[in-house]
């Protein structure tokens, strides 16, 4: 190929090759030509696209010629083709030349030549005049052919002449014999001189054809190379007028990026700076009401403090009612529970040995008071008048608090342990008396009232998973709590 686009597919519609990749199978050229028709609208500007058509029609055309003929009537290939070359505005377009091609090569040249008459220009350009010399061309071998075969009718002609005079009978008239063959080799001659006459008026209107497609072919070749010779000129005379200022420009919009950067950099500086110290403030703010909920939160919990001192004394102040129920407990596995309705104060809930003297809530000296108990308000729970563990259960459902005393005579020492729902508390009291009854200790308000729910068990509650914070011995020696 050379780089002249329409020089190479004039040789493509002269000579028509046929490209090695595409397959010789009629019916798969002339699928493949049905398929390329009903997508051509689809890439009617894909120049690839266009080519390969090209090079199908061109084998169908050479091998095939009365199927394509078919294909071409049968679709709108030829309309769609010339309305895909009017929409072509670009005359420099190498898909003009292969459009243009395609049409040539299936028939529609005429159709071309009458549209570029009505567009008022030459669609395809060189391609129609290329096309017209491949015509004439024809037209010329076609008198040629006609001229080949005159002339072998004479010759055949003159050896029938030939052989009538040898064979003639030597009895017939000579004088007559010499006539006709006279006349009918004047006739003869006269013929092959017109003939000759032809022949030659053919070949020289092929050899003034020929010098006229060549003259039109290398003027077509010479306007080209100047057009494109004066291009050049003149667009290095525009480039070495031009240089100077567009070096100028380019400095120019250089030292303007240069200055817009600066710009930038100055605006988000300032930005940047405005952020600072809106975070700085907000920061301060955050700070400051900080320490004014801190400042509050410690006023509160002071105030709470003081509150619970207050009450805690009102509390302590207050005398607790103390209670001792009849039954005693003895030799056996018990569980015991206890709820308190209406009470505003502490309330204790226990056991206590068999036989020894109750006290309420204020200590006396020189008396042994060992009541073992629960305080439901303040979660203590007592030795007697002294606190030896505090513990809140950790369930938030209000459960009630339940002993489990183990009495039985084959222990080597009686134990209590205390229990809100499953859950065990972490202090155990051993060696406890063999003999408990309960203690209570509550207000004086009129309506506080207690409940106690009672069950005998056979065994004990399972043993506490790890070990207790606190082993409380009953018999302790609590002037040391002092």
């Amino acid at each position: 190929m050379t780089n002249n686009i329409q020089e190479d597919f004039a040789y493509i519609i002269l000579h028509k090759p046929v490209e090695e990749n595409v397959s010789t199978d009629s019916s798969a050229i002339l699928d493949e030509i049905r398929i390329q028709i009903s997508q051509i609208r689809i890439y009617e500007t894909d120049i690839e696209f266009m080519k390969y058509l090209l090079h199908l029609v061109i084998v169908a055309q050479t091998k095939y010629t009365d199927e394509l003929n078919e294909i071409v009537e049968s679709t709108s290939l030829t309309d769609t083709l010339l309305q895909i070359l009017i929409d072509i505005n670009t005359p420099e377009n190498d898909e003009l030349v292969v459009v243009t091609a395609i049409l040539c090569a299936i028939g529609a040249l005429d159709r071309v030549k009458l549209l570029a008459q009505n567009e008022d220009c030459l669609f395809g350009e060189d391609f129609i005049v290329w096309a017209e010399l491949y015509k004439n061309q024809e037209e010329i071998q076609v008198a040629l052919q006609q001229l080949q075969n005159s002339e072998i009718q004479i010759n055949d002609d003159d050896s029938c002449i030939r052989n009538v005079q040898i064979n003639q009978d030597d009895e017939q008239d000579e004088e007559v014999v010499m006539n006709t063959t006279t006349e009918g080799t004047q006739t003869n001659v006269d013929q092959k001189n017109k003939l000759t006459q032809d022949v030659s008026q053919n070949e020289s209107e092929r050899e003034g054809m020929e010098q006229k497609s060549k003259l039109l072919y290398n003027q077509m070749i010479q306007s080209k190379q100047q057009l494109c010779h004066n291009q050049c000129n003149e667009l290095l005379d525009q480039g070495n007028d031009d240089s100077d200022i567009l070096k100028k420009k380019k400095m120019e919009e250089n030292l303007r990026d240069k200055i817009k950067q600066k710009e930038k950099v100055k605006i988000k500086l300032k930005e940047r700076k405005k952020e600072l110290i809106k975070d700085q403030l907000k920061e301060k703010d955050q700070q400051n009401e900080q320490l004014m909920e801190k400042e509050q939160q410690k006023e509160k919990i002071n105030y709470q403090k003081e509150i619970k001192k207050e009450f805690d004394q009102y509390d302590d102040a207050v005398i607790l009612k103390p209670r001792l129920l009849k039954l005693v407990f003895e030799k056996r596995v018990y569980r015991v529970s206890n709820r308190f309705i209406g009470s505003m104060n502490s309330r204790r809930f226990g056991f206590i040995a068999a036989g020894d003297e109750i006290m309420n809530n204020i200590p006396v000296p020189g008396k042994n008071f060992r009541a073992i108990t629960y305080d439901e308000k303040e979660g203590i729970i007592r030795l007697g008048w002294f606190e030896v563990f505090r513990w809140i259960p950790s369930s938030e459902q209000k459960r009630r608090i339940t002993f489990e005393l183990d009495l039985r005579e084959s222990n080597s020492q009686n134990t209590i342990r205390i229990f809100c729902g499953i859950e065990e508390s972490p202090t155990l009291f051993v060696n406890v008396p063999k003999q408990l009854k309960i203690y209570l200790a509550h207000d004086n308000l009129p309506n506080t009232k207690y409940e106690n729910k009672i069950f005998e068990i056979p065994q004990p509650t399972r043993e506490k998973v790890g070990e207790y914070e606190k082993v409380i011995d009953y018999n302790m020696d609590l002037t040391r709590q002092n």
